[in-house]
């Protein structure tokens, strides 16, 4: 039951949407301001917000409403996707030192008795090598 209805009396509910009126097609863009006041700051967009509400067409004040905050949420999402990009930069700038300073110091050629035991498969590393890797010491000696 509703403050202020009977409560035999039926109360309707519905998404309320704008009708677009595409028949006198303009060129013009979206006025700077109307912008400006949808997505700039709380301050500007409650008085777009009162204004839409004072119009009398909840469609209007509706879709004003789910655009801020649909432009909201894309926002957040945003700012997420710059997170995770900082975060994997970071990741595989550790990688990228890590590889660096296993090949620097010629822990491959220290494990080479491991070659060939890896589960990818025959097509994937390329084609068998043949003969022996020769890996140096520091001082450029082979062992």
């Amino acid at each position: 039951m509703l403050a202020g209805r009977e409560a035999e009396e039926l109360v309707y509910v519905a998404q309320l949407y704008l009708t677009p009126d595409y028949s006198s097609p303009s060129a013009e863009p979206m006025p700077p301001w109307f912008l400006q006041l949808l997505c700039g700051p709380a301050v500007g967009f409650n008085v777009l917000a009162s204004a839409s509400y004072a119009l009398d067409q909840w469609a209007v004040h509706a879709e004003v409403l789910r655009y801020r905050e649909n432009n909201e949420e894309r926002h957040v999402i945003e700012t997420k996707i710059a997170e995770l990009t900082a975060q994997l930069a970071v990741l595989q700038e550790r990688l990228d030192n890590g590889r660096a300073c296993l090949k620097a110091s010629e822990v491959p050629c220290m494990l080479r008795n491991l070659e060939g035991h890896a589960d990818i498969p025959r097509g994937a590393r390329g084609p068998a090598r043949q003969g022996r890797h020769i890996c140096f010491n520091g001082s450029g000696v082979p062992f």
